[in-house]
């Protein structure tokens, strides 16, 4: 059987060394919309760029490693409903509309 690659443990994460993988992950369109959006938080605080990939990567690696609080975040997201992942749509509005996927690269 094949192994993954060697890694200097020191090496920060964001290293050019430190090779990627993609996650391949399907969301449903609010939690895509909703990651979005806190992106677009940290813009608007000023507290630098950040992107999509950057955002879900650190609050992976910032998890909880109790499997406790992992499943309960499990139980959680089962149960949210469409209005709860779209915090910055007015609660009054029903059905909701999302802003279209534009293809390739955003811009910065």
């Amino acid at each position: 059987m094949s192994q993954g690659p060697t890694i200097a443990r020191h090496l920060d994460l964001r290293d050019s060394s430190v090779p990627d993988c993609s996650l391949n992950v399907k969301v449903p369109w609010p939690v895509d919309q909703r990651l979005i959006k806190l992106v677009d938080l940290v813009a608007a605080d000023k507290l630098g760029p950040t992107t999509k990939r950057e955002l879900a990567a650190a609050l992976i690696q910032a998890a909880d490693e109790s499997g406790l609080q992992l499943w309960d975040k499990v139980l959680s997201y089962r149960h949210a409903t469409v209005g709860d992942a779209a915090f910055w749509l007015p609660d009054a509005d029903d059905p909701l509309t999302f802003a279209p996927r534009v293809p390739g690269r955003p811009s910065r």
